[in-house]
C-alpha cells in the first residue's frame, strides 16, 4: 500500500485554512484524510500523555478524543470536503496520533 501526502497550502471558501497535508492511499483516493502535526515547544520534553492532556485531548478506553482543537479540525474537514483527520502530536519523547471524524 502506497500512501501519498500532498501539501495543498491555503484553501479558501470564503473563509480559509491550511493543513499539514492530505494523506491519500494510491489504491483508494476517495478515502483521503487530513494530517495536521502539532509540536508544542512548551511540551517538547514532556510525556505525550501530559502534552495531549494539556492540549485538551482526552483518553477514554485507550482512544483519544480532541477538545481544544475540535472546532479547528471540524472547520478544516468542512472546507476540504473530507471526513477523516489525523492530529499528530509530536514531542522529543514520541508521537501520539488522535483520529477524528467529521461531525455535521
Amino acid at each position: 500500500m502506497n500512501i501519498l501526502i500532498s501539501v495543498p497550502g491555503l484553501k479558501t471558501i470564503p473563509v480559509g485554512c491550511s493543513v499539514g497535508g492530505i494523506m491519500t492511499c494510491e489504491c483508494c483516493i476517495k478515502h483521503s484524510k487530513i494530517l495536521k502535526i502539532k509540536a508544542p515547544y512548551s511540551g517538547r520534553f514532556k510525556s505525550l500523555k501530559d502534552v495531549a492532556k494539556e492540549k485538551g485531548c482526552v483518553e477514554e478506553g485507550g482512544c483519544w478524543s480532541v477538545c481544544d482543537y475540535y472546532p479547528q479540525i471540524q472547520g478544516q474537514l468542512r472546507i476540504y470536503g473530507l471526513d477523516k483527520y489525523d492530529l499528530m502530536i509530536y514531542t522529543k519523547l514520541g508521537i501520539q496520533i488522535v483520529k477524528v471524524t467529521f461531525n455535521e
